[in-house]
């Protein structure tokens, strides 16, 4: 499931303008990452040869969301050469050119250059904006960005996600253990958390056999659930999370979607009170990574 997105900056100026880095990519990384909780992913080229190049060797699973481009580019090259090249590789993505100049010439410059290429459709899905107003400029890439992210910002979207993330994660767990030769350390700590915790009689049967057999069996046999007994401390704040993201991933196995005044919203089949709203999308998606994260630390 998709958790970056990729943007790729054009401008001959990029490693000297500090103000294009620190005042404008750096808050759309910032809005990326903070309110839409995906990973910005911002390649920046100073040349459209540079950038073609990086365009073809992106794999299909990490095409490029979103291209940048200055207009007026070095080696007498301009935003629409650029623009015009991208569409030539297949891609179809938006494209957004800007420029120091006024609306008004940024206008006649658009119309002079379709004229010209008398082909429209080279022209689709891109927009031209000043940047005599930065902040203007920052909000417009902001709305563009959200069009794109339409649609990984639906239930089902966050669904899958669940899905697909604390699986890949479970399995990775297992192979860390797996591959550790010794697995005493793995052992103590369920031990502490069975003699310390109440926990259902099949989790604590599946736990013994693992601390019994410590073998490759035995670790593939544990469920998400008891994963969490092996790898954490009862006391780790961690330990609470784990519990949240498990139930949640159970919850989404089997739903159905519903909605009321709060709007829509999925529902477990099996407790009933388990609903997720629509509009908390972006705080489910920040629970579940900055939990990946941490665990991915510890392995």
């Amino acid at each position: 499931m998709r958790r970056e997105y990729y943007i790729l900056w054009l401008d001959d100026r990029i490693d000297s303008d500090s103000s294009l880095n620190n005042r404008i990519i750096k808050k759309i990384e910032e809005y990326v990452s903070n309110e839409l909780a995906f990973r910005p992913v911002i390649q920046k080229e100073k040349y459209i040869e540079d950038a073609l190049k990086y365009c073809s060797s992106m794999p299909n699973s990490h095409k490029i969301d979103l291209f940048v481009s200055d207009f007026n580019l070095s080696n007498d090259e301009n935003g629409f050469d650029f623009l015009k090249k991208v569409r030539q590789t297949n891609y179809k993505q938006d494209m957004i050119l800007y420029s120091n100049n006024s609306i008004g010439e940024i206008t006649r410059s658009v119309i002079e250059q379709i004229t010209a290429d008398n082909d429209i459709n080279s022209f689709s899905r891109f927009t031209f904006h000043s940047l005599n107003d930065r902040d203007d400029f920052i909000d417009d890439v902001k709305g563009i960005i959200d069009l794109n992210m339409e649609k990984w910002q639906e239930l089902n979207a966050l669904r899958g996600l669940y899905l697909a993330e604390v699986s890949q994660l479970e399995m990775d767990i297992k192979n860390k253990i797996i591959s550790t030769s010794d697995k005493s350390f793995y052992t103590n700590r369920a031990s502490s958390n069975i003699a310390s915790l109440s926990i259902p009689p099949k989790m604590i049967k599946d736990l013994n056999l693992f601390i019994s057999k410590k073998d490759k069996k035995s670790v593939e046999d544990l469920s998400f659930s008891e994963l969490k007994i092996i790898m954490l401390d009862n006391s780790n704040p961690l330990f609470g999370e784990w519990t949240d993201i498990a139930e949640i991933r159970n919850s989404f196995a089997h739903i159905r979607e519903c909605s009321d005044s709060n709007g829509s919203f999925i529902v477990s089949c099996k407790d009933k009170t388990k609903k997720y709203y629509e509009q908390d999308i972006i705080k489910y998606r920040k629970k579940l990574f900055d939990f990946i994260d941490c665990i991915y630390a510890l392995l």
